[in-house]
């Protein structure tokens, strides 16, 4: 639970929570950001300005997230909310659990309970799914897997015995044996608050909107 830690004496490392975004409606998006970092690290020559780069795991999704302005009670229980995630001036210790707010669904037509087909291994960007028979999965589309949420990078159609080739990103972290359930319904991220930012509050009723930034943490 959200107060567990390892030892309460000074100096013990408290033990990591992960804590849902709560859905009432104090919490709710005036605007939502998303991104895509991808792991590349790269060389410029300093003879010809020549640039090598290299691909490397540990592609990471990235996020901003903005509540609107509310009235003083609202923010307050807003406040107490993301206090809970031990925000400091550099990282939360705390993970915050949500989903993609602007696509909780597939595109595609993908539903059900589908399944991985077969086993993929760890740095796989091709998984093979089964589901019903012409079910699809347009580019862009969430789905979520061995723990891990990715996008998929083309559109893909099951063929009439329902098996689905499709190519996703990032590539898998770790091995995901065959028939693991995948989902399609909301597929959530682990979320690090980067520098949480001041409550602002003015003169009268209604505080002012906050933005934040997240950062997707494997673990």
């Amino acid at each position: 639970d959200a107060g567990s830690h390892l030892e309460s004496r000074p100096g013990a490392t408290e033990a990591m929570t992960t804590i849902a975004l709560p859905s009432t409606a104090a919490f709710q998006a005036a605007k939502f950001e998303a991104g895509y970092d991808a792991n590349v690290f790269a060389s410029q020559s300093p003879l010809d300005g020549s640039v090598q780069t290299v691909n490397l795991p540990g592609d990471r999704f990235r996020a901003r997230l903005t509540l609107p302005a509310a009235t003083s009670t609202d923010r307050a229980d807003v406040e107490g909310f993301f206090a809970s995630l031990r925000p400091s001036q550099s990282f939360s210790a705390n993970r915050l659990q949500c989903h993609h707010l602007a696509r909780p669904a597939p595109r595609g037509t993908l539903r059900g309970s589908p399944t991985l087909q077969a086993s993929a291994a760890q740095l796989a960007t091709t998984i093979s799914i089964q589901t019903t028979a012409a079910a699809t999965l347009l580019r862009g589309d969430l789905i979520s897997l061995g723990g891990q949420t990715v996008m998929v990078t083309a559109d893909a159609t099951a063929n009439g015995s329902g098996v689905m080739s499709a190519t996703i990103s990032p590539a898998l972290r770790a091995a995901v044996s065959s028939s693991s359930a995948i989902t399609w319904d909301k597929p959530t991220f682990l979320w690090l608050i980067v520098g949480m930012p001041m409550w602002g509050y003015e003169p009268g009723y209604v505080s002012q909107s906050v933005t934040m930034e997240l950062m997707e943490v494997f673990a």
